[in-house]
């Protein structure tokens, strides 16, 4: 893959490092049914039937994102659940960025920013090195989501 570097005003170069695609299809419960959006929890409401929903959801991404790996990259992701309860952790020099594209089935669904907010709170260790854009389209057969990960390396320069 070849490297595409950026350089910004503010003293930073970025280098894309890495792009990786894979889709969710449906959730969790139906695999035809729409994506579950972020959910704000504090301590006591992971308990409730929304926490757990929540819970569940993340893991279905997280399954969805290391089975469409490489087998050869799938034990490190699977290692970096074991320690962070997420599959991708960012190094220092990193940053990433999260383009979905959601197939929504039906009017009934969530906010498009929402759902992108729970995959990426799903996916990464650290999040706020993380931004993302969504694109959607509605009343399709079947929800899914298409979601592209670039990870860049950035280098201080200033």
């Amino acid at each position: 893959m070849s490297r595409k570097k950026i350089e910004i005003e503010n003293g930073v170069d970025y280098t894309a490092s890495r792009t990786h695609t894979f889709t969710i299809i449906g959730n969790y419960k139906d695999p035809e049914g729409n994506p579950i959006p972020y959910q704000r929890l504090t301590q006591m409401t992971k308990r409730y039937a929304r926490g757990e929903k929540y819970a569940t959801w993340k893991a279905y991404v997280a399954k969805s994102f290391i089975d469409s790996l490489d087998w050869s990259e799938q034990n490190a992701h699977e290692q970096n659940i074991a320690f962070t309860e997420k599959p991708i952790v960012l190094e220092n020099h990193e940053t990433a960025r999260v383009e979905i594209e959601i197939c929504f089935k039906g009017q009934a669904h969530g906010d498009p920013d929402n759902v992108l907010k729970g995959i990426i709170d799903a996916l990464f260790a650290d999040d706020k090195y993380c931004d993302g854009a969504t694109s959607s389209t509605f009343g399709t057969r079947q929800g899914l989501v298409i979601v592209k990960i670039t990870t860049y390396e950035y280098e201080h320069w200033k």
